[in-house]
């Protein structure tokens, strides 16, 4: 039966019917008739009056008409509230040659009519002898599915090669890491789908096997197929599912078997995209240092290589070189590592050049009658005794604990300890730890570099001079975080200090600024 009766419109319902005489020459008989909607398709069961048989153009029975036992007869097949998944009907007609119409209102995407072709085709009734059992009738749906599973590579580099030798107190290095989704294995190809045998005859049919099975290929396994009864003018469902080894296409045979024949169904089936998405996105994410991973892409489809560049400033060490610094990128799928690579960094000090002063010749004195003035030469007292040299001494203080995001408040102090001499030239000098950024630049200091810089001038004996820096953490840092201080002058030994910060860190992955390529 099609929509709006049109045999170029979608099939929504069909139609079974069933003749039955009282006798070989009996001039009365009883049409029977059967409607099921299709898959996915529902009978508007509160519509009564719109399903219904009418024959020459005479309504014979529809919902109204009650269901008694006693033709004309009438009642739902699979009733659920509103709808029905089908109805039959029962009205006495004498044999005879007619036309007929089967009507039913659906849900299909709203309401819809759905009726023989044309609201009207040709229906002979007759009786003679006892007609033979009619085959069953097969129908089946197929579903294909599969997996498709994507396997990742990532490259990781850092620039300037190491070790990289340097008078600067930091280096630093710009990192590259491209992200690569590899060609996709599909696996685990599958047909499943329903098998729907109807009996159109008035008499049940015992002992019906349902199998299924691929077109020279493999066997499928069936639920409830085996050893059915299926009752007069009613029909039967089975599941099946047949696992295949590729996504060819192919067609799928459904056969029902008793001891009267055999009928069979066919679908064909062909796969799309694959109902499975194993590694399809991916988190790209670095480390610095064994520190907490920052997200460098969350969650996203590459379906071409990716590139993310970015830098990080890694401390040089007073003396020597310091130890390799790792840098590892990953891709994740969840908690699951797909890839990952490591780039190691050095930096090291530049050693100083020591300087050999030149031999000074002794100048030959010669003795004159007349004493002559003793001129004390610059930083030298008495006869040739150094002038006392200063001594510094910086202190730092900040919090032991805070919280990423935080402002905080530094404080550096740098004293001349020296109880006779003045300090001369004093500089100061704090370098920020990575994960710290200036809040608010500080009274009388300057920034080089990266680092803030205070010029003191001199610092009479016992003098100091007092600082305060503040410094706001970076929301993604995390651990022990240093902030160093340096306190030099022109004649005194550089001192250093340092005030250490525990970091907690913020719940949740922050993006950290990147540049893409």
């Amino acid at each position: 039966m099609f929509r709006a009766a049109k045999v170029d419109k979608v099939v929504e319902s069909k139609l079974y019917l069933r003749y039955t005489c009282t006798t070989p020459t009996s001039t009365s008989g009883t049409l029977y008739a059967l409607v099921l909607a299709e898959q996915n398709v529902t009978i508007a069961a509160n519509l009564p009056d719109d399903s219904y048989i009418k024959i020459g153009g005479t309504k014979y029975v529809d919902g109204q008409s009650g269901d008694d036992g006693t033709p004309p007869d009438f009642a739902w097949v699979g009733l659920s509230g509103a709808t029905a998944t089908g109805w039959e009907a029962s009205a006495n007609v004498a044999p005879g040659s007619y036309t007929i119409n089967v009507h039913a209102q659906v849900n299909d995407g709203g309401l819809q009519t759905s009726a023989v072709p044309e609201r009207s085709i040709p229906l002979v009734l007759g009786c003679g002898e006892n007609p033979q059992p009619q085959p069953l009738q097969v129908t089946k749906t197929v579903v294909t599915s599969y997996e498709r599973t994507f396997p990742w590579l990532i490259t990781k580099s850092a620039a300037p090669a190491s070790p990289v030798t340097t008078s600067a107190d930091t280096q630093t290095f710009t990192y590259t890491v491209t992200a690569t989704k590899g060609a996709p294995n599909d696996a685990n190809h599958t047909v499943t789908g329903t098998i729907q045998v109807v009996n159109p005859n008035a008499t049940a049919i015992q002992g019906v096997d349902i199998t299924d099975a691929i077109d020279a290929g493999p066997a499928c396994t069936v639920t409830n197929g085996a050893n059915r009864t299926i009752d007069a003018n009613n029909l039967v469902t089975a599941t099946y599912t047949c696992v295949v080894g590729s996504n060819a296409p192919g067609v799928n045979v459904a056969t029902a078997t008793w001891a009267g024949g055999a009928s069979a169904g066919t679908a064909a089936f062909t796969f799309g995209a694959p109902s499975t998405v194993v590694n399809g996105t991916v988190d790209v994410t670095d480390a610095f240092d064994g520190g907490v991973p920052a997200l460098l892409a969350g969650g996203e489809n590459l379906d071409m290589p990716k590139t993310f560049t970015y830098t990080k400033s890694v401390p040089v060490p007073q003396t020597a070189c310091g130890p390799m610094v790792p840098n590892t990128a990953r891709i994740m799928s969840g908690v699951t590592v797909l890839a990952q690579a490591t780039a190691m960094v050095q930096t090291c000090r530049t050693p100083p050049v020591i300087l050999t002063p030149p031999a000074t010749p002794t100048p030959q004195v010669t003795p004159t009658p007349t004493s002559t003035p003793i001129v004390t030469p610059p930083g030298v007292i008495g006869t040739g005794t150094p002038a006392p040299a200063a001594s510094l001494k910086v202190t730092k203080r900040g919090p032991a604990r805070a919280s990423a995001g935080q402002v905080v408040t530094f404080t550096i102090t740098v004293r001349n300890t020296n109880a006779t001499t003045a300090a001369t030239a004093v500089t100061l000098t704090d370098v920020l730890p990575a994960g710290y950024a200036i809040a608010k630049r500080p009274s009388g200091a300057v920034l080089q570099k990266g680092r803030l810089v205070w010029t003191i001038g001199d610092l009479a004996p016992g003098a100091s001079k007092t600082v305060r820096v503040q410094v706001r953490i970076d929301r993604n840092a995390g651990g022990t975080r240093c902030n160093n201080a340096v306190a030099s002058a022109g004649n005194a030994t550089t001192v250093r200090t340092r005030a250490c910060t525990k970091v907690v860190r913020i719940a949740g992955v922050t993006r950290i600024p990147i540049v893409t390529g």
